[in-house]
């Protein structure tokens, strides 16, 4: 069986390697110059780190990613993330820990709460019948067949209901919808956007132990890459696929025969001859900007910010992460280079970054020089004294598309959602072509290895 893997992110990688292991002949073509995708390196300060995904959901339970790891070969340890490693600061106020548990105030606020857990246990249903990554008829069947009667109840309520829709049915408080969004760690999608199903689902899935594998995850890129090429996959960079016409396989490059074609890019890279077939097109949440700031920092400041994640929000209105207005008063920022390292080996000179919508209507120089303040800023405020940036490395949406393949520039798209493609969603899908979109960093990391799980078995039938 010769059988075709597009794309070299975390779920092609996988992929491939997971075909390669049950006998295939696999070749795997990626358009870009390394393999990575969203999750690829980049040099900066004396580092070599991944400034996209940072953390392994569920790393550390059997039914997740070390069981798939286990299944493709590779072993990786994994530094566990503190429950309270998140911290949030909202305009003026001090900073403190996001619960992951609500405090609930309001009535409205309970009983908001209250539906929220409901979906949660639909989608531990969902999740255990398929990863929870289903269109909404087929999610409905799977809470069906493992949910109570209130459960499914609830979901049928709340499946096209968005999550401020849900809460506003509730009344719950702005304040409430910002701590739930941050606290469990979704903080760039728009509330109106997100279904209420799987925002529970998430939710739930999220309240496991967060894990950093040691070295970060570029460190699971590299893994991945040497156990594909160990394995005999044979891997063409800077190869586009041009056009996929029975079961040939056309590049810029050569005329490929092949028994069988996954596509593990964005669906805005699928040839157009496919693009026809899939009922759920990607469409992004929004683009987003990132620049990575080098500091020097004394044992004092690694130790404390070792572990950490912080949020900047201007105010508890802003739950929508939206491109209008200030993009800068919504501020995610993280200590990437001291995330998987023990704080006592790591270096002075420390990379972090800060991450936050950019709309293309944007002056990019103004935004990312008000961004660069605000790091600056909120990043004193967390250590309790004034830190000047020596050196910064800017990230714009064009350098998101250009140097890490994400689908026009957008690194956070509908994540969990319809537009994570598989084949039950796709209209009359040639049988050799399969889907395990992954792009844009819509499923997280796990997600991007469950994707390449189910693509696996697929293949072949």
């Amino acid at each position: 069986m010769h059988t075709a893997v597009i794309g070299g992110g975390i779920t092609g990688l996988a992929t491939a390697l997971g075909l390669a292991r049950r006998g295939a002949t696999v070749d795997l073509f990626e358009a870009g110059d390394h393999v990575g995708g969203v999750a690829r390196a980049v040099r900066f300060a004396g580092h070599r780190f991944c400034p996209g995904p940072q953390y392994l959901w569920g790393f550390d339970d059997d039914e997740d990613a070390t069981r798939l790891l286990a299944q493709l070969g590779v072993q990786l340890p994994s530094v566990a993330m503190p429950t309270d490693f998140e911290q949030l600061r909202i305009g003026a106020g001090a900073w403190h820990a996001a619960p992951h548990e609500l405090d609930d105030g309001s009535a409205g606020d309970v009983r908001f709460v209250a539906a929220l857990d409901a979906l949660g246990r639909a989608g531990a249903a969902i999740e255990g019948d398929a990863s929870f990554r289903l269109d909404g008829p087929a999610m409905v069947r799977a809470v069906a067949r493992s949910a109570d009667v209130d459960t499914l109840v609830a979901v049928l309520r709340a499946r096209n209901l968005s999550v401020a829709e849900l809460a506003r049915s509730c009344g719950a408080a702005p304040a409430t919808l910002r701590r739930l969004l941050y606290s469990q760690g979704i903080f760039a999608e728009r509330l109106q956007d997100l279904s209420a199903v799987v925002y529970a689902a998430a939710r739930r899935h999220l309240r496991r132990t967060l894990r950093v594998p040691v070295g970060g995850v570029v460190a699971l890129v590299d893994a991945l890459s040497a156990a594909v090429v160990a394995a005999g996959v044979r891997v063409h960079l800077g190869e586009r696929v041009l056009e996929l016409d029975s079961t040939t396989l056309r590049t810029d490059r050569r005329v490929v025969a092949v028994d069988d074609v996954v596509f593990c890019t964005s669906p805005a890279a699928l040839p157009a001859s496919l693009r026809t077939h899939a009922r759920a097109a990607f469409v992004p949440s929004h683009t987003i900007g990132a620049t990575c700031a080098a500091v020097d920092l004394d044992d004092e400041q690694r130790l404390l910010l070792h572990r950490r994640n912080f949020n900047f929000f201007a105010h508890n209105d802003d739950v929508a992460f939206d491109t209008a207005g200030d993009a800068t008063a919504t501020l995610n920022f993280t200590c990437t280079t001291l995330h998987a390292v023990e704080v006592h080996e790591a270096p002075t000179r420390q990379v972090v970054c800060a991450f936050f919508p950019l709309g293309a209507d944007d002056d990019v120089d103004d935004v990312f020089a008000r961004a660069e303040q605000t790091l600056s800023a909120q990043l004193g405020a967390v250590l309790g004294r004034p830190l000047e940036a020596v050196q910064h490395l800017r990230i714009a949406p064009t350098t998101w598309t250009e140097h890490f393949g994400a689908s026009n520039g957008a690194v956070y798209g509908r994540r969990l959602t319809s537009s994570s493609l598989r084949r039950s969603q796709v209209d009359n899908l040639p049988a050799h072509v399969h889907l395990a979109h992954s792009g844009a960093g819509i499923p997280g990391v796990l997600g991007c290895l469950q994707l390449a799980a189910v693509v696996v078995g697929e293949v072949g039938r």
